[in-house]
């Protein structure tokens, strides 16, 4: 169950946004150029659209840990798949464990970045 704004006419919310976030970032390229005529024209510009590229950033930088988490999805899927007592054996120990360092390492990282993303959290 979704809410209002996740269905409107069959569109979800992700669509929307990037819809709109495709033509705030056309507007914004417009106004990059257009603010170059005067410099205080130029700090109002920046002004403005700071938010927005503060936004962005964060959603962009969202969407890579996404795919990082998604990444280390993948790798446990292909270790759950693998039978552990007879397909272990014939599997390359060290491939194994640098798998796992790395999978666990991303999993620290993954920890620490949800950490720094809700700093206020109990």
């Amino acid at each position: 169950m979704g809410t209002a704004i996740d269905h409107v006419d069959g569109i979800t919310g992700n669509d929307l946004l990037q819809t709109v976030g495709g033509y705030l970032e056309k507007v914004v390229k417009i106004g990059d150029v257009i603010s170059e005529v005067h410099p205080y024209a130029k700090l109002a510009w920046q002004v403005l659209t700071s938010g927005y590229k503060v936004l962005k950033a964060q959603a962009d930088r969202d969407q890579q840990v996404k795919k990082l988490w998604l990444e280390v999805a993948d790798a446990l899927d292909f270790l759950k798949q693998v039978n552990p007592v007879s397909q272990i054996q014939t599997f390359s120990t060290p491939v194994l464990l640098a798998m796992m360092k790395q999978v666990y390492e991303c999993c620290l990282f993954l920890q620490k970045y949800g950490d720094q993303a809700y700093p206020g959290k109990c």
